[in-house]
């Protein structure tokens, strides 16, 4: 536990990083309780760093990351559990409709969503 103190300690408060990694496995309709109570605007994700570090965005939420992401032959896909998480519906936007968010940039490596509150 000491050791992830050190690493997550500067990015806020562990709450905060517990409630953001929660929040992006949760299905759309429940992270936007989440974004609503921390005011998100937008989402930025970064394609394909965020399925890399996708066990511990996972770990950090109390979730087990092959219970919604799966590795063959250096391809990722989401499960059927998966395909319902706001951050991998967000990773495979083009597979997968989002309804609550609106892609406004794409480069190729970093897409930003706008978030639209019902």
């Amino acid at each position: 536990m000491k050791a992830r103190a050190h690493l997550f300690g500067t990015w806020g408060s562990s709450k905060k990083i517990h409630d953001i990694a929660a929040m992006f496995l949760l299905p759309e309709t429940q992270s936007l309780v989440v974004m609503q109570d921390y005011n998100v605007s937008y989402v930025l994700v970064f394609v394909p760093d965020e399925l890399q570090k996708f066990h511990w965005i996972a770990d950090i939420a109390g979730c087990n990351a092959t219970d919604y992401l799966v590795e063959e032959q250096n391809e990722y896909q989401p499960t059927e559990l998966g395909a319902q998480s706001t951050l991998l519906r967000l990773i495979f936007d083009d597979e997968l409709s989002l309804q609550y968010f609106t892609k406004v940039f794409d480069n190729g490596k970093g897409r930003i969503f706008q978030v639209n509150y019902p």
